[in-house]
């Protein structure tokens, strides 16, 4: 999906380590990112600071604020996929028959959980001869097809 003409926007709180890999990745790819991190009554101050900036793809760390910034983008004419592809973070939360489902990036939960607990225990016992584990493990997450939101842009310059 990446162009020489992508540009990538993240609104909406996510965790630290997927908003430094966006960042990461994105400027590794020479593509700019246009950070607007919200939190609930202000995904529409969000939206206008994504809006100015008119990127082709909007990651959201929050699938019930995706929700809110596809109604918000479509509203204001902006064609999604055509115009911006939307990426969600997280499970699917689609409630109502107007929700849409989302492309998505998923997390190994399961890894997740068996890593935390692995390292809590060495935090708590040691290393009982063992090595250390590292504080911070990055693992891939899966990317969720099947939603209506991800799309090469038609443009290439964003709306």
């Amino acid at each position: 999906i990446m162009s020489a003409a992508v540009r990538v926007a993240h609104v909406a709180q996510a965790p630290r380590g997927w908003t430094e890999g966006l960042r990461h990745g994105a400027g590794a790819a020479n593509r700019p990112v246009t950070m607007a991190d919200t939190n609930g009554p202000g995904l529409e101050e969000g939206w206008q600071r994504v809006r100015e900036q008119a990127p082709t793809v909007l990651f959201v760390g929050d699938p019930t604020h995706a929700q809110t910034l596809y109604e918000l983008a479509t509203d204001s004419g902006v064609s999604v996929p055509a115009d911006l592809s939307i990426v969600a973070l997280g499970e699917q939360t689609r409630r109502g028959p107007n929700a849409v489902d989302f492309t998505r990036l998923d997390a190994p939960g399961a890894e997740l959980g068996s890593r935390a607990i692995a390292l809590l225990d060495q935090i708590l016992n040691g290393t009982r001869g063992e090595r250390e584990l590292p504080r911070q493990v990055l693992l891939d997450c899966t990317i969720v097809g099947g939603g209506s939101t991800l799309t090469a842009p038609n443009k290439g310059t964003g709306f």
